[in-house]
């Protein structure tokens, strides 16, 4: 997937791929996001770097590596493995196609995934910083029979926008109204997993996942008697 060029999520990036890189997983075993990466802390090298919280977008250490968890996702996908745990971020992002994210936290929202295949799997993970892109791999025995696996998502509906927030700040002029965050439309999406024979066919289409990103409210700090007319 493609990164942006932010000198510190590079670096956050390229920390969590070192973390992965190489992790074996025994027929049966499950892979934990967290575990292997553990809390991300400035003296582990993390840095502040740009990740939603929530509904809002704030830097914090480790900023970005949803990236990683969401690139490995589409991989563990493609190689047909068991997703026991994964949750989509509050809103679609931009380096991967809607449906197709996976956001993790330490100590919350994390990547889980079964080897449920019966040989060992091996992890591959690297960024490239001159072409700005991060590669997840899993190498293991391919299927016998040739298979391939497609991910494809789109986005299904809309859902309606909600209601603005609004925050007194008692320092604005009077019938001023500052937007601290734009309002977004929720989306409904759905990602399937398209099988392909050894010559290119189109096999079977199955839904993997729907999501729901839920509407975001706008915040407005507003002055005094806005906020309370």
């Amino acid at each position: 997937t493609p990164h942006s060029n932010n000198a510190n999520r590079t670096a956050n990036l390229e920390l969590a791929c070192k973390a992965l890189n190489g992790v074996v997983l025994n027929p049966g075993e499950t892979f934990s996001f967290n575990d292997t990466l553990g809390e991300r802390t400035t003296a582990k090298g993390y840095k502040s770097a740009p990740a939603y919280s929530g509904d809002d977008l704030v830097n914090q250490v480790g900023g970005g590596i949803c990236q990683v968890s969401s690139t490995l996702f589409n991989a563990v996908l493609m190689a047909d493995l068991a997703v026991t745990e994964r949750k989509p971020h509050s809103w679609p992002m931009g380096y991967i196609g809607i449906g197709r994210d996976a956001t993790i936290s330490t100590g919350g929202k994390n990547f889980r995934f079964v080897n449920s295949t019966e040989h060992e799997i091996v992890i591959g993970a690297s960024v490239d910083e001159q072409t700005h892109t991060l590669t997840c791999t899993l190498y293991g025995m391919p299927p016998a029979d040739g298979h391939t696996i497609r991910i494809v998502s789109e986005q299904t509906g809309s859902l309606e926008d909600v209601p603005e927030e609004y925050v007194l700040d008692e320092s604005l002029p009077y019938n001023t109204r500052v937007i601290e965050r734009e309002a977004r439309r929720g989306k409904t999406s759905r990602t399937f997993k398209e099988y392909y024979d050894a010559s290119g066919a189109l096999i079977e289409r199955i839904v993997a996942f729907e999501d729901v990103y839920r509407s975001i409210p706008a915040r407005v700090s507003v002055s005094t008697d806005i906020y309370y007319s």
